[in-house]
């Protein structure tokens, strides 16, 4: 590899870092953890919290599930 391909290749690796660097304070990541698992309650109602924090968006149990 000469000296100019040398500088090109160095330049775009550059070029892609800074633009991930900007991305990720841009970009806002979603995640979901899906899991498996029986929950069995000694009352009818029971309180659920995070143990992290953060917000629970849905809850896809059904009474009688």
């Amino acid at each position: 590899m000469n000296r100019r391909q040398s500088d090109h290749l160095m330049m775009i690796i550059i070029s892609l870092t800074i633009l991930i660097i900007i991305l990720t304070y841009f970009i806002e990541i979603n995640s979901v953890v899906h899991g498996q698992g029986v929950i069995t309650t000694k009352d009818n109602a029971q309180l659920i919290s995070l143990s992290k924090g953060g917000t629970i968006q849905d809850i896809y149990v059904a009474e009688g599930d």
